[in-house]
């Protein structure tokens, strides 16, 4: 049995992604490729007349693994001789995870019938496809050799077999079995897992200011701190951290913040648990370097791909030193700080097993994987552990810490010009947070028109843990306190090593170390403000209202600003759906980027759409754009063909519509148009980090843009149809999808 079971690989020196093969299950996420498994064990494998007793008792037995876990029942009666094997089969597999079952059982499923996936009953694949294989008819006898165990594979109790999604997902974390009539329709992946994304949870709509608990479902983390988290679009992505007695858990734990649901994603390959490390988002990648396994220090860089569900494990090098730079990878270390500005990790302080560690700062070129160790000047800090540091454009904060001194309060900053390489210290007026350490921050919109403020939450002093939360003006360098006095009302004490995620408007704490141990809880709190971008569709909102259109029952919100996503998006609307549509802006919060490729472009869409949601969500209740009936979004990206021993680079767009009131949702790609010689050496010149747009102003504005122009204007014409275009698809494929769900329901 044991000979029998495919091993799972360990980890490889780098995990790829799955290939984007016409193999359409590897777009299928976890546990949604298992229960379909299941469907077609059930379903078709069950009755193939060459499977052998010994196929029988693997399945059996791994599905069972995957379902139930380790086996702990007791040994059948010796008489039962099937029971008996079956026992033994499931006995053997011996303490594999419920997700390692759950890969053993597809991969079993596989080797027998490799094009399984193909059954047209999954919705992988159309039915013509199958025009060359023989299909099994209902009823069918399966013959039995004389003296052959009848190990029938029936459902096993508590699985989900059936009502499996015949839609795809896999972009974020696949989460529990989506309910009916909630399949995405034409995507290859969804961040959601295949699910669509539910409105808020009504404790959040019903929050006010102040931490509040957050009531959370699915499948939540153990309690642990000294965690780090980072967040992807609307999901926060936990990893590492201790729990009680000093144990690591393993494995990512996500949280949507549409839904409010926690979710244990299966990713292929796997990196070393820790503690004290660091964890930042870029792009749809979250990198994680340094920290604590067991007494060892750290000084490895992973990278997790959040839309293939895969670890990377990058293995950089030492750069050719540059002005003002040397060549040198960081020390291995933890409780460091790392800050990625512009597509570079930059690595503060910390500590190894010797003590503080210099005030050196190292810097890795994350599109190149290099490392350089910077020559700072100007006023340089001393030794710190234990602080954060944070981006703010081309600079990066240094707050609180622990030194050889003490702790360190938040009256002076030390501040990071990444451009010069330059040290500063900006003292800081108002309501100062006392000394502390253990801390957490995060940005979060001004309350200035289109600026960003710092908060800083929690930490402790050797003496005393906090909870408070106060926020720093960056444009007046004043701090204010947010919060009460105290919150333990709302049941958030005063804790060290706590997490704290921004999106948008909205602050989420997780986890930390209390007096009474590790917490497994979270908490929201809203600062009251809502985005600027919000304010401006409503303004815009009256101003259409004033022109004929009352009430504006029909309302469509698009996350974006460009022009020319817009009116494609508002000539469709108003024809197909008699929609009004508003453009509101959407950061991403990963700056200026053109994705590569149909999966990471899809995924950027996704993450508008979800981010919408939740910046919808916020708005005044009085705010017509909350009689929104639709939201959409769209996102360029870049395809690189090989065509003729030449490469060429085509622009396409990926959108994606959503019906708020039933939850439907439906997703198109538009065709490309290849991509001009100006624009496409301006982009390779950029490294794929500005947007088409901004590449075209440039090319456009520059001094040989003139003879360039003309084909220019043709090729961003011929893209707004080609848009237009994806635009009915999508709409289209909405209403066909609501249809089929209202024919089910009568």
């Amino acid at each position: 049995i044991m000979s029998a079971i495919p091993a799972v690989p360990a980890s490889p020196a780098v995990a790829k992604a799955p290939s984007s093969q016409s193999n359409a299950i590897f777009f299928v996420g976890w546990p949604e490729r298992f229960h379909m498994a299941e469907r077609y064990s059930d379903e078709v494998l069950a009755h193939d007349p060459e499977l052998t007793d010994p196929d029988k008792l693997l399945l059996w037995a791994v599905r069972h693994q995957a379902n139930e876990g380790e086996c702990t029942t007791s040994r059948p009666s010796m008489w039962d001789k099937v029971a008996t094997a079956k026992w033994m089969a499931w006995r053997q597999i011996g303490k594999k995870s419920k997700p390692e079952a759950m890969n053993v059982f597809v991969r079993v499923v596989a080797e027998l019938h490799p094009e399984w996936w193909k059954w047209p009953a999954l919705g992988l694949v159309e039915a013509e496809e199958e025009e060359g294989e023989e299909e099994m008819e209902e009823g069918e006898p399966v013959a039995e050799g004389p003296g052959s165990l009848d190990l029938s594979l029936g459902a096993v109790p508590g699985s989900a077999v059936g009502n499996v999604p015949g839609a795809t997902n896999g972009t974020g974390p696949p989460l529990l079995k989506p309910p009916a009539g909630e399949e995405e329709k034409g995507a290859p992946n969804t961040p959601s897992g295949g699910r669509e994304s539910r409105p808020l949870s009504r404790n959040l709509s019903r929050m006010g200011q102040g931490w509040q608990p957050l009531v959370t479902s699915g499948l939540p983390p153990r309690a642990h701190y000294r965690h780090a988290a980072a967040v992807i679009g609307a999901h926060m992505y936990v990893f590492g951290g201790r729990t009680h007695g000093g144990r690591l858990p393993e494995g990512v734990r996500v949280l949507s913040m549409v839904s409010c649901e926690w979710s244990q994603p299966v990713i292929e390959g796997s990196v070393p648990a820790r503690w004290a490390h660091s964890m930042n988002a870029w792009r749809h990648m979250v990198v994680v370097f340094g920290g604590v396994r067991k007494r060892e220090y750290l000084a490895d860089v992973a990278l997790l791909d959040t839309h293939n569900l895969c670890w990377l494990h990058a293995e950089p090098t030492a750069a050719e030193p540059t002005f003002g730079a040397v060549k040198n990878s960081p020390s291995a270390r933890a409780y460091h700080s790392a800050t990625l500005v512009h597509n570079r990790l930059y690595v503060f302080g910390g500590e190894d097993s010797t003590g503080l560690l210099p005030p050196d700062v190292h810097a890795l070129d994350l599109l190149t994987l290099s490392w350089v160790r910077h020559k700072c000047s100007g006023h340089v800090p001393v030794a710190v552990r234990d602080h954060v540091a944070i981006a703010a454009g081309s600079r990066m904060l240094v707050v609180g810490g622990s030194t050889a001194a003490g702790y360190v309060d938040g009256s002076k900053l030390a501040v990071l010009e990444t451009e010069t390489m330059v040290w500063a210290q900006v003292r800081c007026s108002g309501q100062v947070p006392s000394a502390r350490a253990g801390h957490a921050v995060a940005m979060t919109p001004s309350m200035s028109e289109g600026g960003w403020d710092l908060c800083i939450f929690g930490g402790g002093d050797g003496l005393r843990g906090f909870s408070d939360l106060f926020r720093l003006d960056l444009t007046s360098s004043e701090w204010s306190k947010v919060n009460s006095e105290d919150d333990a009302t709302n049941g958030l004490t005063p804790r060290e090593g706590a997490s704290v995620a921004s999106a948008g408007t909205l602050l989420v704490v997780f986890g930390g170390y209390t007096s009474t141990g590790c917490s497994a809880d979270a908490y929201i709190c809203d600062q009251g403000m809502y985005a600027s971008s919000l304010a401006s569709s409503i303004a815009a909102d009256s101003e259409l209202e004033e022109n004929g259109k009352e009430g504006l029952s029909a309302l469509a919100l698009l996350s974006s600003a460009d022009a020319q996503e817009v009116s494609a998006a508002q000539e469709v609307f108003g024809r197909a759906m008699q929609v009004a549509v508003l453009g509101v802006e959407c950061d991403l919060g990963c700056g200026e980027w053109v994705p590569v490729g149909h999966d990471e472009t899809f995924g950027a869409a996704t993450q508008r759409l979800e981010l919408l949601q939740l910046q919808l969500s916020r708005a005044p209740e009085n705010s017509p754009a909350r009689r929104a009936t639709f939201l959409a979004s769209c996102h360029a990206g870049l395809l690189p063909v090989a065509s003729g021993g030449t490469e060429c680079w085509f622009i396409f767009y990926w959108v994606c519509v959503l019906n708020v009131s039933t939850g439907q949702r439906a997703s198109a790609m538009s065709a490309g148009v290849q991509l001009s010689a100006p624009l496409l050496a301006k982009a390779r010149e950029t490294r794929f980090t500005k947007s088409i747009s901004a590449l075209a102003r440039e090319v456009g504005g520059s001094a040989d843009g003139q003879d360039v122009q003309e084909l220019l204007t043709h090729r961003l014409m011929t893209l707004h149809a080609q848009l237009t275009e994806a635009w009915y698809s999508a709409i289209g494929a909405l209403l066909a999808a609501e249809a089929e769900a209202q024919a089910l329901a009568e």
